[in-house]
């Protein structure tokens, strides 16, 4: 390589499809981990290489057996979607390209408190992943916290491009239908929500962000 050539920039994908959930909460997907499969298909079928990174949450073909069929570092939780967010903020060079697609259920969720950035008329939307040692539980990602991780790219001049499949990811209310996919916000999905102290710490480093400019 000449001295002087430019070095072309890196792609990466991150592809998450949640297809199944607790079972108390009775509100499996079917497609979500389908449509993940066909993407990263599309994406293997470009003339450059994608660092491809795949969290999914499938439901098992086995009546006998309950939950997920991933292997823990593969599965759709809290704890592993921060990691891989973290992880490709830190090794991605200024001007690759992102791209993050999300497919599961949405949910909306009132502010605690007032904050400056949060929507008070509509709520604040929280992407609704697997909480757990074996993804037993729900632990929402909170649209706050995901724009954080997002402007933390976008500082490093990444170019990111995020597709939400989900319910109030553009803060629309869905009206009480059955086939519109979201989650009801019942007193776990909350307390899961409030429980996460990181969000306070944000609050103070992220004063003054232009984060928002990122959702």
């Amino acid at each position: 390589m000449a001295k002087n050539e430019p070095v072309s920039p890196g792609h990466h994908a991150i592809l998450i499809g949640i297809g199944t959930y607790p079972a108390e909460y009775k509100a499996s997907l079917k497609g979500c981990v389908r449509d993940k499969q066909q993407i990263r298909s599309l994406l293997e079928q470009q003339p450059f290489h994608i660092n491809i990174q795949t969290l999914t949450a499938m439901q098992t073909s086995d009546s006998s057996t309950t939950g997920p069929v991933e292997h823990p570092a593969t599965l759709l939780t809290y704890d592993n979607v921060i990691k891989a967010f973290s992880e490709l903020a830190d090794v991605a060079q200024s001007g690759d390209y992102i791209y993050i697609h999300s497919s599961g259920h949405g949910a909306r969720m009132t502010p605690e408190t007032t904050k400056p950035f949060s929507n008070q008329h509509t709520g604040d939307l929280t992407l609704v992943l697997l909480g757990g040692e074996n993804g037993d539980e729900v632990k929402p990602l909170g649209g706050y916290k995901l724009a954080v991780y997002l402007n933390a790219m976008v500082e490093k001049r990444l170019v990111v491009t995020l597709a939400l499949d989900c319910c109030f990811a553009a803060s629309v209310y869905c009206l009480d239908r059955p086939n519109i996919r979201f989650l009801r916000t019942g007193p776990g999905l909350a307390s899961a929500y409030f429980a996460d102290k990181s969000l306070s710490e944000q609050d103070k480093e992220a004063t003054g962000s232009e984060y928002r400019d990122s959702l």
